[in-house]
């Protein structure tokens, strides 16, 4: 686990029974612990749960050690570690292998890795690719900065700098194509043309169409081989929208399968093609949900007022 301190961490163990010991100790690996005891609890309508859970703050920079250890009847049993590390920047060194083989061979001027893109649209296999001294695998658009900045051949390892700075405005690409219609009282506006202040369709929590404003708005910069879903409605509704885009009913639109039933119809089709815009966009309403139609196709927002 990475982060900039301070960094606050969640550590436990889970199960559906509860766990076989008196209670635990995690050992922090910074010169702090803590003894915690199990809880269980049903929730309405689901198996119980059984949770030994606390958090911790990382102050300063290191890397550290992490032991979960399960105690009974005087005597302990690792359950697991984990190592934080700590840091802006933070000096990342791996091996091949390294992290879920994403190092896949080091050479003495090179390093050659399995890279799975996230944005413009996340892929579930990697590509090969090759990494040369001060390539950044960061994503600036989350204020990421991950260069690398040498490899030790002889040793088998690289290291990577991280540096980590305030996100641009907008974030990400997971918007809309700017000649998207909105649904307003004023009428059907294109998002690009959409200000803070202006009237806005949304819902309340109950599901009513209910009038609001415009609280923000973003343009998010896009590469050229930016992608989008192409999603389509056995309804003849389609929209141009990238695949980290919210839905209303807690997915995103990249989860989204031909057949799903979504926004009172079936889903035709979730092509992934090319975008020719130079930049997406979105809205926030005011009010309880964020959500509004594009194209008459009902979606939560990736901006949030807060």
């Amino acid at each position: 686990m990475l982060g900039v301190p301070p960094l606050k961490v969640s550590f436990g163990e889970f199960s559906s029974d509860p766990l076989q010991f008196d209670n635990f100790s995690i050992d922090y690996g910074d010169g702090s612990h803590d003894s915690l005891q199990q809880q269980c609890f049903e929730p309405s309508g689901a198996e119980r749960i059984c949770q030994a859970r606390i958090e911790h703050k990382y102050t300063s920079s290191g890397t550290f050690m992490a032991t979960l250890r399960g105690i009974r009847k005087g005597s302990s049993q690792i359950l697991g570690t984990i190592t934080i590390a700590v840091g802006n920047p933070l000096k990342i060194i791996m091996k091949v292998g390294d992290p879920k083989n994403f190092i896949q061979k080091i050479n003495p001027d090179s390093v050659e890795v399995l890279w799975y893109e996230a944005y413009p649209v996340a892929t579930n296999e990697g590509t090969p690719r090759t990494l040369h001294i001060g390539d950044d695998i960061g994503y600036s658009c989350q204020g990421i900065s991950e260069k690398l900045t040498s490899i030790d051949y002889s040793g088998q390892t690289v290291t990577f700098t991280r540096v980590e700075s305030e996100r641009p405005p907008g974030g990400c690409p997971i918007c809309l194509s700017g000649n998207t219609i909105i649904d307003t009282p004023s009428g059907s506006v294109p998002v690009k043309d959409l200000r803070v202040g202006m009237p806005i369709w949304t819902t309340d929590k109950a599901g009513h169409r209910i009038s609001e404003i415009v609280i923000k708005t973003s343009k998010v910069p896009v590469s050229p081989t930016h992608q989008m879903v192409h999603l389509v409605l056995n309804d003849g509704r389609e929209l141009f929208v990238s695949q980290g885009h919210p839905t209303t009913d807690g997915r995103t639109v990249g989860d989204l399968k031909i057949d799903d039933l979504y926004d009172g119809a079936l889903i035709v089709s979730t092509q992934r093609v090319p975008y020719g815009e130079g930049a997406t966009y979105d809205v926030l309403p005011s009010g309880e949900t964020g959500f509004y139609w594009a194209n008459g196709v009902q979606l939560g927002s990736t901006l949030h007022s807060n």
